[in-house]
């Protein structure tokens, strides 16, 4: 008898970094039952688009015989999915949870991106992580069309981008530029923009999401104080 093909998961690192960067994710994943995939691409190499094209996509052939699915993502590897999936959905498409997506690029980027050093150091994609007209993610179809997860951290460790973000943000990106019209959920964790995938609430969130579709609620937001303008999203469902 043959054995159940086990739901699959792919995961996607950001721009300058590798696998390691989704290896407590992925040991998370397998230690669950799921198939994963931690995929290694040269983020530094080629534009966004060209990467996502040439490694991710071919990966929705590789594994159409899997019962579902799923995507976890970090940083550009949310972006990548997102133009993938609003050109096409694989027939087993399960759900998808992105951890610190820059939907609505980066005004702290902006500015690192025109810096010599940030340019040799994270190549063409680098060019499309801030907020001008360089931004890939900007001209994106805004709104998912699929079971989408978004985790976003609150902490920050780069004093100028305490200085260029509004509260509260993860170093790189403020909270509401990690938003997506038709998001199924929205969770926040104390982390930083690097060390969010590290996170054991991110870990457990994401598992939770693959499995239920929603993030786990402790408390209602309205008991944590935030600063006056801003829009809590800390342990509070968030429907498009």
């Amino acid at each position: 008898m043959m054995p159940a093909l086990k739901e699959h998961a792919v995961l996607l690192h950001g721009l300058g970094e590798t696998p390691w960067q989704m290896a407590l994710i992925e040991g998370a994943l397998q230690a669950a039952g799921f198939g994963v995939t931690n995929l290694r691409y040269p983020s530094t190499e080629a534009c966004t688009a060209e990467l996502a094209d040439r490694f991710v996509r071919p990966l929705f052939d590789r594994f159409r015989d899997a019962p579902k699915l799923h995507f976890v993502t970090h940083s550009m590897g949310g972006i990548m999915m997102r133009y993938l999936l609003q050109d096409r959905q694989p027939a087993n498409l399960g759900r998808v949870v992105m951890l610190a997506p820059g939907h609505h690029g980066s005004q702290i980027l902006e500015l690192y991106r025109r810096t010599r050093m940030f340019k040799e150091m994270f190549g063409p994609a680098g060019q499309e992580v801030g907020t001008g007209d360089h931004c890939f993610s900007c001209f994106l179809d805004d709104t998912a069309e699929y079971e989408l997860g978004i985790i976003a951290g609150i902490l920050s460790g780069d004093p100028l981008a305490n200085l260029v973000l509004s509260w509260p943000h993860d170093g790189r990106l403020s909270v509401e530029t990690t938003r997506l019209h038709g998001m199924r959920d929205h969770t926040l964790v104390p982390a930083t923009h690097d060390h969010i995938t590290f996170h054991p609430l991110a870990i457990f969130q994401t598992l939770q999401f693959l499995k239920t579709g929603r993030f786990f609620r402790i408390t209602s937001s309205s008991s944590v104080p935030v600063p006056a303008g801003t829009r809590p999203a800390i342990f509070e469902s968030t429907d498009a």
